[in-house]
């Protein structure tokens, strides 16, 4: 409720005009605010008129809540301004001068996310967890069930929001394959069986040790989901405004903008990384169509695998409503839907063929009326993106090690010891003379 009243109070300032926000695009949208339980950004144009309202704002908030801000453990950050000028707001507002990157609810603000050291906290957090002492303590199922343990131990915002870099995701295998095999410092064990075996799902002959990429992708996968799946929130309008010119259903791959974070192309850029990749997230996602309100006709992806932009280039590029939904291409005649696809003029020669062919197209499309447009994801018959299912999703391909195997490793009854050591008997890869001597 305390953190309300302060909501109260920037919003207000913002609505009479004595606090101007960061504006973003050409529609209106304006970040004032930042909130998350007792963290608070405050953000706006860097003048000294704003500095001085947000000043009188914390000492309002002190006065009406009883409480006290802690200015010096506060600090302000200037982006695009002299370091003459930061330092001065410092001195205004008593706080001190922050320097990027710094950390908010975790994460790194403004970090380089394409650099390794932004990762250093993650893989430092490994080391910590899997160290070297309980590799040469613990028993090898007590090593598996801590290996698995850290995974949910790790700051689950780095895995949902930033692509591993090759470089990071080789440093943790590495330390998860040392720890496994009871390494300890400088002290290597041999690593009996390939870390993609050691990964395979239970079912499947393997230990069912997550793997990281794919838990990776599978968690950025998400953000494709959220960009249409309908519940409106402040990261979706900025992105919306920044990278898809203000438009309200966007295909998360058709950016309009020139300059693009780093954070939101490598978003994208999962996408096309690989066939399976493409399957599930470029392929994976379009919209079923109900009334068609939310749906643009042209842009959005809702019958084939392409946008009819794509399809009918011609076609087009002669459309009436560029951008208009698909309930604006029709009309509603006793009860059944009638397409009215607008020209700009008459049809002629290649356009006609594209006509005759979108005709055809939209004959297999019928709207519902009353019903609303639902954004899917066509690989689960609900449609709803889930994060383990689209690892599995991402892990259906692989092949079966060994039947026999699948069952000792998946059975309880079976001491992890027991069911280790018949693991890599069936996969010959006990320390025997003979694997030694290869």
């Amino acid at each position: 409720m305390i953190a309300e009243g302060l909501q109260g109070l920037v919003q207000r300032a913002v609505k009479e005009e004595m606090l101007h926000g960061i504006e973003i695009g050409k529609k209106g949208l304006s970040v004032s605010l930042l909130q998350f339980a007792d963290d608070t950004i405050i953000m706006g144009r860097a003048d000294a008129e704003n500095i001085r309202m947000v000043k009188d704002i914390l000492i309002w908030f002190e006065l009406m809540s009883g409480l006290r801000i802690n200015f010096s453990k506060s600090n302000v950050f200037g982006y695009n301004v002299s370091e003459k000028w930061l330092k001065g707001a410092a001195r205004m507002l008593h706080c001190r001068v922050g320097r990027a990157p710094f950390l908010y609810l975790g994460l790194p603000v403004d970090g380089k996310f394409g650099s390794k050291k932004l990762w250093e906290l993650v893989v430092n957090k490994f080391r910590a967890k899997l160290a070297v002492w309980k590799a040469a303590t613990l028993s090898f199922g007590g090593r598996l069930i801590l290996l698995k343990s850290v995974l949910s131990a790790l700051p689950i915002f780095y895995m949902s929001l930033y692509v591993l870099l090759n470089s990071v995701l080789e440093e943790l295998i590495r330390i998860q394959r040392n720890f496994l095999w009871g390494g300890t410092g400088s002290n290597k064990k041999i690593s009996w069986v390939k870390w993609e075996d050691v990964c395979r799902d239970k079912a499947k002959g393997g230990l069912g040790v997550p793997d990281l990429q794919r838990k990776n992708w599978a968690m950025i996968g998400k953000w494709w989901y959220r960009l249409g799946d309908g519940v409106e929130s402040l990261w979706k309008r900025v992105v919306r405004e920044k990278y898809y010119g203000g438009r309200e259903e966007v295909d998360i791959t058709t950016i309009e903008c020139l300059r693009v974070s780093k954070l939101w192309r490598d978003i994208i850029r999962i996408g096309g990384l690989s066939l399976k990749l493409r399957n599930m997230l470029v392929e994976g996602f379009k919209w079923e169509v109900g009334e068609g309100n939310r749906v643009e006709f042209w842009s959005n992806r809702w019958v084939g695998d392409k946008s009819l932009r794509d399809l009918f280039p011609r076609l087009f590029a002669l459309s009436v409503k560029k951008e208009g939904k698909v309930s604006e291409m029709g009309t509603w005649e006793e009860g059944r839907w009638r397409w009215r696809v607008e020209w700009r003029r008459g049809t002629i020669g290649l356009e006609k063929d594209e006509e005759e062919l979108l005709e055809k197209v939209l004959e297999g499309v019928k709207l519902k009326e009353g019903a609303g447009d639902v954004w899917k994801w066509v690989h689960v018959m609900d449609g709803k993106y889930v994060v383990k299912l689209a690892y599995d999703f991402l892990a259906s391909t692989e092949r079966v090690l060994e039947d026999q195997m699948c069952k000792l490793i998946g059975c309880r009854l079976v001491p992890s010891k027991v069911a280790f050591f018949g693991w890599r008997l069936c996969l010959d890869r006990l320390s025997t003379k003979n694997n030694l001597q290869k």
